[in-house]
Formats: structure tokens, C-alpha cells, sequence
């Protein structure tokens, strides 16, 4: 995989989900050894609402953040298989 620099990546679920949550698509997961990064396209938009998640400031309806955080697990664990 192409690495850019305008590409953000998390290895925090929750942050992921919400990232999903407010529209922005995982382009790529790359797993550690013991970890696994998630790869959003957009760094500057994933940046500020990365900063409004881990400030408590972001808002999203729950069945959206819940449906974000099931699909990215089943990402996470079709893919560990």
C-alpha cells in the first residue's frame, strides 16, 4: 500500500468509530504484531474531530457511534481469522 502523508491513522477503537461515525471511510487497516491501525483518507478533517473526540466535545447519535464500533470490530476480527 501507497503511504501518503495526507492520511491519518488510529489504533483507538473508540476514536475510529467516531471518525466513522461522522462519515469518514477506513481506507485500510494495517495490523502490528500486536495492534491494528486504522487509515482515514484527510488528515486535517480526521485531526480536528479526532480533537473534539478526546475532549468530549464531539456529538453523534448513539445507534450511529454503536453501528460504527460493530462494523470496525467485525473489520478487525474477519480479518484476524
Amino acid at each position: 500500500m501507497k503511504t501518503s502523508h495526507r492520511q491519518y491513522r488510529t489504533k483507538d477503537l473508540g476514536e475510529a468509530a467516531y471518525l466513522v461515525s461522522k462519515g469518514n471511510a477506513v481506507v485500510a487497516m494495517e495490523r502490528g504484531s500486536h495492534h491494528a491501525l486504522f487509515v482515514f483518507e484527510d488528515r486535517e478533517i480526521c485531526e480536528r474531530l479526532a480533537a473534539e473526540y478526546w475532549t468530549g466535545n464531539g456529538v453523534v447519535p448513539a445507534k450511529k457511534f454503536s453501528s460504527s464500533l460493530r462494523e470496525l470490530k467485525d473489520l478487525l476480527f474477519a480479518r484476524s481469522q
